[in-house]
C-alpha cells in the first residue's frame, strides 16, 4: 500500500508540469504578471517590480521573484519558466494536502484527498497558471500542515504545540503567504486556527484563554522569523518608494479592495454558483461531507471541526468581500477534497453497517455524475464545433473519458469500494489533461490572437513612431510586441497619445475600438484589423489633425 501512495503522489506532483508551455499567455492576469517577470530579469531590480517601466505593487514580489529566477535559470523569459513557479507550488499543495490527511485519518484519507484535489478543474487549470493564485494557496495549505503536524490544531489534551513546526515553520509558511498576496497570507490561516480552538473551547472563555496561552510561545518564536522574513522587502519598499508605497500595498490594495473593490464586484451568494463548477468532478460527493460523521468515524471528531471549520472560515471571508473573483476560493479547496475523501474511505470499510447508507449515497450521486457527463457528450455530438472551433473532436473525447471516469465511479461504490472507484474518476481526468488536453490548449491559441498581432503589428508603424495599447488586452500585446509599447488605460490617454505625434499608433481591441470611435476618429485613421471585427483587434495610426 504505502509504494502504491508513493507512486500516486508522485505521479500526481508531476501533473502539473506536462505540456506546460503549449499555451499561448492567457487572460486573465498571465499577460501581466510576464511582462513583470521580463522587466525583472533585465532590470534586476528585485524590490520594486514594474510593468511597463512604471511600479507595479498591487501584490509582493514573492510570484514574480520566483518567475524572474526560474527564467534566468533557463535562460529567458518565456510561457513555460513564468508557469514553473505554479506548477511547484501545487505540487506543495498537493504535498500539504496528503500530510494533513494523512495525520488527521490515515495515508489512505490523504492520499486520496490528494488525487480529489489534483484532479478538480480549478486546480487542473491554475497549476499552470502564471498568476499568484496558486502560489497563495499552497502556502495557506503549508502553513495549516505545519499547524496540524505541530500539534497546533485540532487541539488535543495533554499535548503541547512543537516549536519548530506548530511554531516557527507555520509562520515561516505565514510569511511566505504574505510575500506572495499580502496580509491575507496570514489571515486565513491564523483565523482557521483561531476559530476551529475557540469551537473545541465551545466559545467558553475559562478555556479559550489557556488554550490560547498554550500557543504563545510557538508563535512568539515563529514571529520572530515572520518578521525576518517579511519585513526586509517592506522596508526595502518602503526606502524606495516612502510611506505610500507601504500604504498602496498594505491599505489600498487589501483593505479598500476588501471593502469597497474597484473590480470584480459582485453579489455575497456569487462563490455558491462559483465553487460547484471550480471542484468538478468532485462537487456532488461533498453533499455527503455535509452530513453528520461522528458516529461513523469515532473519535475523529476534532479533524472533522477542523476541515469544516476550515471551509466555512474561508468561504465566508471571501463572499463578505466586495471583490470577488472564482480562484480566490482556492485555499478551501484542500479541506473539501479532505472532506470528500474521508467519506470515500469510510464509506470502503465494509465493517461499518452505519455506512450503508453513505455508500447508496454515493452510488446515486455517481450516476448523477454519470448522466450528467453523458448529457455532456449529447450536447457535444448536437454542437459540434461551437463548444471550441477546430477541437469538437478532442472536446468529444474529454467528455468520453470523464463519462468512461464516471462509470468506473459508479461500479466500484456498487461493488463497496468507493476509494477504487474515486480513484478511476481521477485517472480519468488525467488523462484528460495528457491526450486530449493539449488539443484544446491548440485550439483555444487559436483562438487567442494578441500573440500574432504583437509579432506582426511593427510591420505597420513608421520609423520613429511610438505604439500604444488600449486596456483591453494591453498586457498580452505588450509581452509579444516586439517593440516598445506605451499601456493606455483610459480614454483621455488614447486620445493624447494620438495627438502628441503624427505617426503614433494605438493597438485597441474591437470593442473598445467601437466605443472610441467618435472620440478618436477626427485624429486617427485605421490602419489595419487583426482577427473578426467583433473579437479582433484594430490598429489606429494618427493623421496628425486635431493636434
Amino acid at each position: 500500500m504505502r509504494s502504491r501512495i508513493t507512486l500516486a503522489m508522485v505521479l500526481l506532483c508531476t501533473l502539473p508540469f506536462f505540456h506546460i508551455g503549449r499555451r499561448v499567455l492567457w487572460p486573465p492576469d498571465e499577460g501581466r504578471y510576464a511582462v513583470m517577470t521580463r522587466e525583472m530579469v533585465i532590470s534586476g531590480d528585485y524590490v520594486v517590480p514594474t510593468y511597463a517601466g512604471v511600479p507595479n505593487i498591487d501584490k509582493p514580489p514573492l510570484f514574480v521573484w520566483a518567475a524572474a529566477e526560474v527564467s534566468r535559470l533557463f535562460g529567458g523569459v518565456s510561457e513555460t519558466t513564468v508557469r514553473i513557479p505554479s506548477a511547484i507550488a501545487a505540487a506543495i499543495l498537493l504535498l500539504s494536502t496528503y500530510l494533513i490527511g494523512a495525520r488527521l485519518f490515515d495515508s489512505v484519507t490523504g492520499a486520496l484527498g490528494a488525487a480529489v484535489l489534483g484532479t478538480c478543474g480549478r486546480v487542473l487549470l491554475y497549476s499552470q497558471w502564471c498568476t499568484t493564485d496558486m502560489l497563495l494557496s499552497s502556502m495557506v495549505t503549508l502553513a495549516l500542515s505545519m499547524a496540524v503536524l505541530g500539534r497546533v490544531t485540532p487541539l488535543e489534551r495533554d499535548s503541547s504545540p512543537s516549536l519548530a513546526v506548530g511554531g516557527i515553520a507555520f509562520m515561516a509558511a505565514c510569511a511566505l503567504a504574505v510575500l506572495t498576496k499580502g496580509p491575507v497570507g496570514v489571515v486565513l490561516p491564523v483565523a482557521v486556527v483561531g476559530v476551529d480552538l475557540a469551537l473545541a473551547c465551545r466559545w467558553r472563555l475559562r478555556q479559550v484563554i489557556p488554550a490560547t496561552l498554550r500557543l504563545a510561545r510557538p508563535w512568539a518564536a515563529g514571529g520572530i522569523v515572520f518578521l525576518a522574513i517579511v519585513a526586509p522587502w517592506f522596508i526595502l519598499l518602503e526606502g524606495r518608494l516612502g510611506a505610500h508605497g507601504l500604504r498602496e500595498i498594505l491599505l489600498h490594495q487589501n483593505v479598500s479592495r476588501f471593502l469597497d473593490a474597484w473590480n470584480g464586484q459582485q453579489p455575497w451568494y456569487f462563490y455558491v454558483k462559483a465553487l460547484p463548477l471550480d471542484f468538478l468532478p468532485w462537487t456532488l460527493f461533498l453533499i455527503p461531507a455535509a452530513l453528520p460523521m461522528s458516529r461513523r468515524d469515532p473519535g475523529r471528531a476534532p479533524a472533522w471541526r477542523l476541515l469544516r471549520t476550515w471551509f466555512v472560515v474561508i468561504f465566508v471571508f471571501f463572499s463578505a468581500a466586495s471583490g470577488k473573483s472564482p480562484e480566490y476560493l482556492m485555499p478551501l479547496l484542500p479541506a473539501a477534497a479532505l472532506l470528500v475523501a474521508r467519506v470515500l474511505v469510510l464509506a470502503s470499510d465494509r465493517d461499518r453497517a452505519a455506512d450503508r447508507a453513505t455508500l447508496s449515497r454515493l452510488r446515486h450521486l455517481a450516476i448523477l455524475l454519470a448522466i450528467g457527463a453523458a448529457s455532456g457528450i449529447v450536447f457535444l455530438l448536437a454542437s459540434r464545433d461551437d463548444v471550441l472551433p477546430g477541437a469538437g473532436a478532442a472536446v468529444l473525447a474529454a467528455a468520453a473519458l470523464i463519462f468512461a471516469g464516471a462509470l468506473a465511479c459508479v461500479a466500484g461504490i456498487a461493488r463497496g469500494r468507493p476509494v477504487a472507484g474515486a480513484g478511476a474518476l481521477a485517472v480519468a481526468v488525467a488523462v484528460v489533461r495528457l491526450v486530449p488536453g493539449p488539443l484544446l490548449m491548440d485550439a483555444g491559441n487559436r483562438l487567442n490572437i494578441a500573440p500574432q498581432v504583437g509579432h506582426e503589428v511593427s510591420r505597420y508603424l513608421a520609423p520613429g513612431a511610438r505604439l500604444g495599447v488600449g486596456r483591453k488586452g494591453a498586457d498580452y500585446i505588450l509581452y509579444y510586441a516586439e517593440v516598445p509599447v506605451t499601456p493606455l488605460d483610459r480614454p483621455n490617454r488614447v486620445e493624447s497619445f494620438l495627438r502628441e505625434g503624427p505617426d503614433n499608433a494605438v493597438v485597441l481591441r474591437a470593442r473598445e475600438y467601437r466605443e472610441l470611435a467618435d472620440r478618436i476618429g477626427p485624429i486617427s485613421r485605421v490602419t489595419t484589423r487583426f482577427g473578426d471585427e467583433s473579437s479582433g483587434f484594430v490598429l489606429v495610426t494618427a493623421t496628425g489633425a486635431g493636434g
